[in-house]
C-alpha cells in the first residue's frame, strides 16, 4: 500500500464515511428513518430511494446510515471492554500462583465451549435489554479469546532470560509486567513478530 494512492484513498474515504455517519447522518440522508409510508412500501431501489423502503415504507438508507452510530458505537465499546479486561485477566492468570491461574484458566475454558453469538444471547437474556447490557454481553463474550492468547503469552514472557534478569536486578513485579509483559504480549501477535530491538 506504501505505493498505492488508492489503497489508501479507498479505506480512508470509507472510514470518512463511517465517522460522518456517527458524527452527523443527516448530511448523508435527508429522510427521517422514522417516517413511515404504507403507501410506499416496499419500493425498489430509485431516486426517491435509494436503497428502497420496507414494508413499513421508511427509507432503508435512512435507516442504515442513522443505525451506524449505534452499530459502530457498540462494537468499539464492547471491543474496547474485552480487550482490556482479556488483557488484564490473561496477565493476571499468566502472573498469578498456580491455583489461581488454574481457576482463570477453567473460567477461560468453560466460557470458550459456548460459542460467542450463543453466549451474549444468553447474558442479554439474563440481563436484560438495553445498550449497556449488549455492550457487556458482547465483551464477556470475547474476553476469553483475548485472555487465553495473552496468559500464553505471558508464560513465555516471564521464562524469557531477560526477564530473569531483570528480577535478579531487584525489579519490582508490577514493575515487570508493566514495562515486559505487557509490551512484549501485544507485539507477540501473528501478524506482527517482535525483533530484537522490541525486547528491553
Amino acid at each position: 500500500m506504501r505505493g498505492n494512492v488508492l489503497g489508501w484513498l479507498v479505506p480512508g474515504a470509507l472510514l470518512a464515511l463511517l465517522a460522518l455517519a456517527v458524527a452527523a447522518p443527516g448530511l448523508l440522508t435527508a429522510a427521517d428513518p422514522l417516517a413511515a409510508d404504507p403507501m410506499d412500501a416496499l419500493a425498489p431501489p430509485g431516486g426517491a430511494h435509494w436503497f428502497g423502503s420496507d414494508h413499513l415504507g421508511r427509507d432503508v438508507l435512512a435507516r442504515v446510515v442513522y443505525g451506524a452510530r449505534h452499530s459502530i458505537s457498540i462494537g468499539v465499546a464492547a471491543t474496547f471492554l474485552a480487550v482490556t479486561s482479556g488483557v488484564l485477566l490473561g496477565l493476571a492468570a499468566g502472573l498469578s500462583p498456580k491455583w489461581l491461574d488454574e481457576a482463570l484458566a477453567r473460567s477461560f475454558d468453560v466460557l470458550s465451549t459456548l460459542p460467542e453469538l450463543l453466549l451474549a444471547l444468553l447474558i442479554v437474556a439474563i440481563t436484560g435489554p438495553g445498550t449497556m447490557n449488549v455492550i457487556f454481553a458482547i465483551a464477556v463474550a470475547q474476553i476469553p479469546s483475548y485472555a487465553r492468547v495473552v496468559r500464553a503469552q505471558t508464560f513465555v514472557v516471564r521464562r524469557s532470560g531477560y526477564v530473569e534478569q531483570a528480577v535478579t536486578f531487584g525489579r519490582s513485579r508490577l514493575a515487570i509486567t508493566a514495562g515486559t509483559c505487557c509490551r512484549t504480549c501485544s507485539a507477540r501477535s501473528p501478524s506482527w513478530p517482535p525483533s530484537d530491538s522490541d525486547r528491553p
